[in-house]
């Protein structure tokens, strides 16, 4: 008995549709060659994650600007001589 099998993936990222083709699997058996697309089952969305830290990071990083700001007012204030 000889046998052997490849399978290749041609869409690796998400978003996939349910029904989209993804890949082909091919298996030699005793020298003759069965191959079939690798069709998915159900859908695949993208992750949301990274956008979500991006998001907070970008708010973060406004919130110190703003609190870097204000701050700064208030000490240029403190300095102020009245005559």
């Amino acid at each position: 008995m000889n046998l052997g099998k490849e399978i290749v993936y041609t869409k690796q990222k998400a978003p996939i549709k349910k029904d989209d083709v993804i890949g082909k699997v091919t298996y030699k058996y005793d020298g003759i060659e069965y191959s079939t697309e690798l069709i998915a089952k159900k859908e695949v969305e993208e992750s949301k994650i990274f956008n979500y830290v991006l998001y907070g990071l970008a708010v973060g990083f406004i919130i110190v600007i703003i609190y870097i700001i204000i701050k700064g007012k208030k000490k240029a204030k403190s300095y102020r001589i009245s005559y």
